[in-house]
């Protein structure tokens, strides 16, 4: 059953000192915040006008997940277990949309209930929508608020939340973080106008070491480097096969690819929108030789910043680095095309160091509700998951590969099933 869509006019004694301190115009101006709590799939589609707007009056980074079009096609198509309910936190000044949370609904084990980030485990940041111009010390309060007055659920779990996110601010003061070792990988562009000024920016050895790679390549046959939209043709088949390079990675070295089995995902990044002419949205870069993909890249673009979601190489080929090749290639594109920054997203990896100046710590929040959701967030929450994760990858590779060899034999349906 869906949880009633509950509006609530807060009484903000939180951010009380903060409002003394405004002018009686002021406070007028930002006495009529409401929190709403949308919990139905029609509801939220009938958000999508001031949601869009929304979008394009926060500047905020990290926000690639919170957009409607990653959120509504994802609560429509994106979700394996058919479980998910949205559970979205609207905040309003008068009739203004001015804060926006995106979380959803998910049964546990048991009977009980979580909330977490809408689209997890395909979402990589949790964060909110503010308005750059909105009162934050108001809104930090009403969310904290909403969030403890969530009904029909046990406990709150906020993964890879950017620690220097407005949603990190405004649970300050209401929760710590349980989980804080991990981190994304940035290149920030900026101070470099061209691809030349990139390339003076590397060490001699990295330059050498790049045109090595790229000449290889280039002596096993024809090399060339698209940019694709999802407008284009060809774009639908490339995103299926980057999926499936991915799944033939994580096979081969024995990694855990949460939200990569079935047909999902493909079908659900088949629904979103990228637009070239804008240069925003869904985008795929591709590396051919002889017109054949050998890697591939999806992200999204949003603002400046640019998110890398996806990307597979032909193990095939692995002495050629196709994959680092292409990542040249998609830097050169980004800096001739104004974006700032590449996200490689959270999650430290060896071969992202050599390719970022930049990190964000990500943070982990669990949030008890209630008795049950306390222990809940004890026996198995996210901050438990993620230290069983990372002794599972310091096992060495072959012992990994067994064990999901083995995890895949268990799980095989039988003939007559």
């Amino acid at each position: 059953m869906p949880i009633p869509t509950l509006i609530h006019h807060a009484t903000l004694d939180a951010a009380a000192a903060e409002d003394a301190k405004r002018t009686p115009q002021q406070r007028s101006a930002h006495a009529h915040l409401a929190y709403e709590l949308v919990t139905t799939i029609t509801d939220m589609m009938a958000l999508e006008t001031d949601w869009c707007d929304l979008e394009r009056r926060t500047s905020q980074p990290f926000t690639f997940f919170q957009t409607f079009d990653w959120c509504s096609n994802w609560i429509k198509h994106g979700d394996a277990s058919g479980q998910a309910r949205p559970l979205i936190i609207v905040i309003r000044n008068t009739d203004r949309l001015i804060a926006l949370c995106p979380l959803m609904r998910l049964p546990l084990a048991g009977g009980q209930y979580s909330a977490c980030i809408l689209g997890h485990p395909h979402t990589q940041y949790a964060n909110m929508l503010i308005d750059d111009h909105a009162p934050r010390p108001e809104v930090n309060a009403i969310f904290r608020r909403a969030l403890r007055g969530i009904s029909g659920v046990d406990m709150v779990e906020l993964n890879e939340v950017p620690a220097s996110s407005r949603l990190a601010a405004a649970l300050d003061s209401m929760a710590r973080p349980v989980f804080t070792d991990n981190a994304t990988a940035i290149m920030n562009f900026r101070g470099l106008s061209t691809w030349e000024d990139y390339q003076a920016s590397l060490n001699c050895s990295i330059r050498r070491g790049r045109a090595k790679r790229r000449n290889k390549l280039e002596r096993a046959g024809d090399v060339t480097f698209d940019v694709l939209w999802p407008c284009d043709p060809g774009f639908d088949e490339a995103v299926t096969t980057v999926i499936e390079m991915k799944r033939q990675w994580i096979a081969a070295t024995g990694r855990v690819g949460t939200g990569l089995e079935g047909e999902t995902l493909s079908t659900f990044l088949a629904h979103l929108t990228g637009d070239a002419s804008l240069r925003a949205g869904l985008v795929l870069h591709v590396l051919k030789l002889d017109n054949r993909p050998i890697a591939i890249e999806l992200g999204i673009i949003r603002g400046d910043d640019y998110a890398s979601f996806i990307a597979g190489f032909d193990g095939a080929l692995n002495d050629l680095s196709p994959g680092k090749i292409q990542m040249e290639r998609s830097f050169r594109w980004f800096l001739e095309n104004g974006v700032v920054r590449y996200d490689f997203l959270p999650n430290p990896a060896s071969y992202k160091a050599g390719w970022t100046n930049e990190s964000e710590t990500v943070v982990t929040f669990s949030i008890p509700l209630n008795m049950t959701g306390r222990l809940l967030a004890f026996v198995s929450g996210a901050a438990t998951c993620r230290r069983v994760k990372n002794l599972f990858y310091a096992l060495p590779a072959p012992i990994r590969k067994r064990i999901m060899q083995a995890r895949q034999v268990v799980r095989r349906p039988s003939l007559g099933s």
